[in-house]
């Protein structure tokens, strides 16, 4: 057995280690290559690993047979980042078996040292034989075994590891693994998307990502005659090897530098493990990559702008990482058994193994409307494009320099283009429409839509830039079309059947956000809109409509979640805005796209109930046709008395009937409370009947939150007669979705009790007027708009008026918000609350409130959600 000799460490560990991470950030701020500097550090963390490995080896001499330590992962293939694990297997004959004494104390000495001096070591114990085994099921061992670098120990043991391992998975035996590579790419897309465009991208997992880097690095390795650890100094001549064009390994080398250096300075920023680029950490790269100008303490403006430059940089190399890491990927599969199918389309196009190829040199140079069709092609006959094809429209489209509007103008190129917009059969992913903004053809046929690509969102509710959300939005559309979400979109589904032109919808939601990358997303939008339609052909009446859907996408969702549904005033309004009902459809499903691709837990079924009824009021108000109801509604004698107008047109009158019989029960029993609760559309419906009193909001609204249930509206009646009773009708949602909740009458028997206790308790008069303790702060790194905000406005008929409130999310916010209408003796009609992204927005409807009562609310209010300083 030959043993690695031992080295005297040059200085104490962790002083070493912090001195190599002050390299490493030094390296990182200066803009050196990631690759190069991760690959210094990588060998830095092996300088210092290896002494006391080796000091290790040699104190366990033969006692567990032959031995060896080896790396594996990023630090083998030199890409460790400072605060990875330090990957460790120890290989040996004779391992230690479960409760062996000896054996678990030589690998504490080994590991202890790491651990105290700031390191994390992962440590496995393998015997070959168990290893080979093993990987030929977990594909995380199989790649291990590509990757191990020897430390200390045997090294011929190592060797001989190595080349059955060669000879088993990889060389000519290489298809299964690179199918494994395949299948767990695929796992990966699922859990964590498919398009680079993600505002808080995972730089280890995410699309694009230096995982991708690992897979295409692995299939490299694979295709080798011979085991050989991966050399981070050849990086471009093993990518060439795989015979790529010359550009495209250069490019795929940048991406590759980037992205490391990328996830370098977020492990630098977060001080530890980190790879997801959240938005706390996104504001400390930019100063940490080095940008010159940056002050200490930029402004708002400076900062998000340094963000977006870094960002775009990222989106870059991601998008090539996928690209052409894929290209490599596919020139390390073996050679086929059976010959290649050349199927010729036309003078232009043939198809080789199920990709689109093109005949000549580059005929898109010329030509590059021919890349619209080669799209088409390649979607009729339900394939690829291949990489020469797929570099030729890059190349062509990028020739065509900023001003240039020869596809815009071209009435060819608009048909094409809309051909693929519109069309709902193009599934896939990437999907046609996804390729053409991928090849830059889409911002060539709208010039308009180039700042969108890779355009930050920095509100926190989108996961998606702007491109991608707009794309998305209009997939989804084309799913709606197909029927595949017949089922949880029913009314979606049912109003686009009667769309008989799709083009100015599809148009306008693409378009819908186009004007935030210039500062004024509806004026610009709109005018963008009508833009593209004009120049698409479909004519001045079309192109208006058009510019009414992108400037109006966010009325019905404001008016469905912040307003009134009763208000006959504010539906009449809104339906004479809208016009007419083909306006109303399009406005409606542009809407619904928009809501439905901001993030998978934006759209919640309580926000779809509410659109769909605001849809069907209007529809409603439309089929009117000028008639209007002059009586008013009167209750029937089994219904509750005395109630304002909208409670009647807000439940039917199985509801009313209900009620009654509740404040029937009350007034006859010894009871305080009487609760209610059912399953309604998107949020449990929980009535609660009890003896009215100042405050009574704020007591209810504390009570839920203690029940983890969380009040989205509120619907506050109070019957005018002695002793006066409150029916109050709440929806409110689980705090956890995934909490199973109990059946409807012990829920509600449990709601009944705690309410009880909580209104036996609850202050009243003037002790609503003293001061609440401040509320945790829990804003996060620069969260913008962080304060508090109240808004004042008035309904449409100016008897009511509104009050918008938006603050940090804390427990209890809606409690104490209600509670600083009771101290001013204010009688809350209506709540609608909706907290997500850490923000609460919430809308009451209150009498019509003079200058002081609205100065006198909003201190109050304030006050009341004040936070502790840090």
């Amino acid at each position: 057995m030959s043993v690695a000799s031992e080295h005297e460490p040059v200085a104490p560990l962790r002083e070493a280690l912090a001195s190599a991470r002050q390299s490493l950030r030094v390296a990182v701020t200066d803009g050196e290559p990631g690759g190069a500097l991760l690959h210094r550090y990588s060998e830095r963390m092996l300088e210092l690993l290896t002494p006391g490995a080796a000091q290790a080896v040699g104190r366990a001499g033969t006692e567990f047979g032959k031995l060896a330590i080896v790396v594996i992962g990023g630090l083998a293939r030199g890409e460790h980042c400072p605060h990875s694990d330090l990957d460790l297997t120890v290989v040996c004959t004779e391992p230690g078996h479960e409760g062996d004494e000896a054996f678990g104390g030589w690998i504490r000495d080994l590991t202890h040292p790491l651990w105290d001096a700031g390191l994390r070591p992962c440590m496995t114990v393998q015997s070959p034989d168990a290893w080979l085994a093993a990987a030929a099921e977990d594909l995380s061992l199989c790649t291990a075994l590509l990757d191990m670098r020897f430390v200390a120990g045997d090294r011929e043991l190592v060797d001989e590891l190595a080349s059955e391992a060669h000879r088993r998975f990889f060389g000519a035996q290489r298809a299964a693994f690179l199918q494994r590579l395949l299948d767990e790419m695929e796992v990966r897309k699922r859990r964590y998307g498919a398009t680079v465009y993600q505002v808080e991208p995972d730089l280890k997992f995410g699309p694009g990502g230096t995982r991708d880097l690992s897979i295409f690095e692995w299939a490299l390795m694979a295709r080798r005659n011979h085991p050989e650890p991966w050399d981070p100094t050849t990086v471009i001549k093993a990518i060439r090897a795989s015979g790529v064009p010359r550009r495209v390994a250069r490019l795929l080398g940048e991406a590759r530098d980037t992205m490391l250096r990328l996830r370098a300075a977020l492990h630098l920023v977060a001080g530890r493990t980190q790879d997801r680029l959240n938005f706390q950490y996104q504001e400390g790269i930019p100063a940490m990559l080095g940008f010159p100008d940056l002050a200490e303490r930029p402004a708002d403006a400076e900062l998000v702008a340094a963000i977006e430059t870094c960002m775009q940089d990222y989106y870059r190399s991601a998008r090539d990482v996928l690209r052409y890491g894929s290209r490599v990927f596919s020139r390390c599969q073996p050679p086929r058994a059976v010959a290649q199918l050349d199927a010729r389309i036309d003078e232009r196009f043939h198809i080789v193994d199920r990709r689109l190829l093109h005949y000549g040199k580059d005929p898109f140079a010329d030509t590059p409307v021919l890349g619209l069709e080669a799209l088409a092609i390649a979607r009729d006959h339900n394939i690829g494009l291949s990489g020469p094809t797929l570099d030729a429209i890059v190349e062509a489209a990028i020739a065509i320099s900023e001003g240039d509007t020869r596809l815009a103008d071209d009435p060819e190129a608009q048909q094409r283009f809309l051909d693929l917009l519109v069309d709902p059969s193009d599934v896939g992913s990437p999907t046609p429409v996804e390729l053409c903004h991928e090849v830059g053809l889409l911002e060539r046929v709208i010039p308009e839509f180039a700042p969108s690509r890779g355009r930050m969102q920095h509100e926190g509710f989108h996961v998606y830039t702007v491109d991608q959300h707009s794309i998305y939005a209009v997939e989804f559309l084309k799913a709606i079309a197909r029927g595949d979400h017949r089922k949880d979109f029913t009314m979606a589904t049912a109003v686009h059947l009667g769309i008989t032109d799709p083009r100015p919808l599809y148009l306008s939601t693409l378009l819908h956000d186009v004007g935030k990358a210039l500062g004024d997303q509806f004026g610009e939008g709109a005018r963008i809109a009508g833009l593209a339609a004009v120049r698409a052909g479909l004519g001045p009446e079309v192109a208006g409509r058009c510019e009414f859907l992108v400037a109006e996408h966010q009325t019905m969702p404001m008016l469905s979640q912040k307003r009134d549904l009763t208000d006959e005033l504010l539906v009449r309004d809104f339906a004479e805005t809208v016009g007419d009902r083909r306006t109303l459809d399009e406005l409606y499903l542009v809407s619904l796209a928009d809501m439905a691709n901001v993030s998978p837990e934006y759209l919640t079924s309580w926000k779809l109930t509410l659109l769909d009824e605001l849809y069907l009021r209007t529809a409603a108000e439309f089929a009117k046709q000028g008639r209007r109801e002059t009586s008013a509604r009167r209750p029937r004698p089994d219904e509750p008395e005395g109630l304002p107008p909208r409670y009647y047109s807000l439940f039917d009158q199985h509801l009313r009937r209900h009620h009654r019989r509740l404040l029937d029960e009350l007034r006859s029993s010894d009871l305080t409370t009487l609760v209610d609760v059912a399953e309604g559309s998107g949020a449990m419906r929980v009535t609660v009947v009890t003896h009215d009193h100042r405050g009574l909001l704020a007591t209810l609204t504390a009570g839920f939150a203690d029940l983890g249930l969380e009040v989205v509206a509120a619907d506050v009646f109070s019957v005018p007669f002695e002793p006066r009773i409150a029916l109050d009708v709440f929806r409110v949602v689980s705090r956890d979705p995934g909490h199973q909740r109990p059946l409807e009458a012990e829920l509600a028997a449990t709601i009944q009790t705690h309410l009880s206790e909580r209104l036996a308790r609850a202050p009243t008069g003037d002790s609503l007027r003293e001061a609440l303790p401040p509320l945790p702060n829990r804003a996060r790194g620069r969260q913008r708009g962080a304060s508090t905000k109240v808004r004042f406005s008035e309904d449409p008929a100016a008897t009511r008026t509104i009050v918008d409130v938006e603050t940090i999310e804390n427990p209890g916010v809606a409690a104490r918000i209600s509670r600083a209408f009771a101290a001013l003796g204010l009688d809350i009609e209506i709540a609608r609350i909706n907290t997500e992204m850490r923000r609460v927005d919430a809308v009451f409807y209150v009498s019509k409130l003079d200058e002081q009562q609205r100065t006198e609310l909003a201190k109050a209010i304030r006050a009341n959600l004040r936070t502790r300083r840090r």
